[in-house]
């Protein structure tokens, strides 16, 4: 559930804030003058990276080297 924050006292404790929204995964709505202008969310730590991220979600049918018998025209 997101903390309200007024604007001044998010400039006051900005870095406080900030290490409660990374250490604690807690969400802040700041606001101006009872009005919401930003929310602060962390940040989800994805480390899997696109190398190797879809091993093991295939297989090879067959040889992928081996010309095939099929004679096909490139114009049609």
């Amino acid at each position: 559930m997101d903390k309200h924050l007024p604007i001044s006292e998010f400039k006051a404790h900005c870095y406080e804030v900030l290490e409660n929204v990374q250490g604690q995964h807690q969400s802040f709505i700041i606001s101006k003058r009872g009005k919401p202008i930003a929310r602060v969310i962390p940040i989800e730590n994805n480390d899997t990276k696109l190398a190797g991220s879809f091993k093991g979600k295939s297989i090879i049918i067959s040889d992928l080297i081996t010309p095939v018998d099929i004679t096909w025209d490139a114009e049609s």
